[in-house]
C-alpha cells in the first residue's frame, strides 16, 4: 500500500501504545476487529473516513490527531496551531497594542 497509508497506521499505532491498549482493546471501543486495527497499522488497507473517525473516538482523540505525523500534514498543521496561538494572544490585547502588532506585521510582509 501506499506510504500514507503506513503512516497513517503508524500514527495509530502510537496513539493506541500511548494510551495502553492492545489490538483487541481498540477493536473493541471502536467496533473493529483487531485483525483489522493490525492491517491499519501496518499501513495494508485503505481505512474509510468512518472508520478512522472511529478510531479516534475510541482513542478519545480528534480526528485529525490520527494526520499529525503524515508526511505534509505536519507544516500545515504547525501553521494551523501557531495562527491559534496568535489569536489567543491578540484576544487579550488592548486597541493601541493591537495598532502596534498591526503595523509589525505590515513591515513584516512589505518586500
Amino acid at each position: 500500500m501506499s506510504d500514507i497509508l503506513g503512516q497513517i497506521g503508524s500514527r495509530v499505532r502510537h496513539l493506541r501504545k500511548e494510551h495502553g491498549l492492545s489490538q483487541e482493546d481498540l477493536g473493541e471501543r471502536a467496533g473493529l476487529s483487531y485483525k483489522y486495527i493490525g492491517e491499519i497499522e501496518r499501513g495494508q488497507t485503505n481505512p474509510t473516513v468512518d472508520v478512522l473517525f472511529r478510531i479516534a473516538s475510541a482513542l478519545n482523540v480528534q480526528l485529525e490527531e490520527l494526520f499529525f505525523d503524515v508526511e505534509g500534514y505536519k507544516h500545515a498543521s504547525r501553521k494551523s496551531q501557531l495562527r491559534q496561538e496568535i489569536a489567543h494572544i491578540l484576544s487579550s490585547m488592548s486597541l493601541s497594542q493591537l495598532q502596534i502588532v498591526l503595523r509589525i506585521v505590515r513591515a513584516l510582509k512589505e518586500p
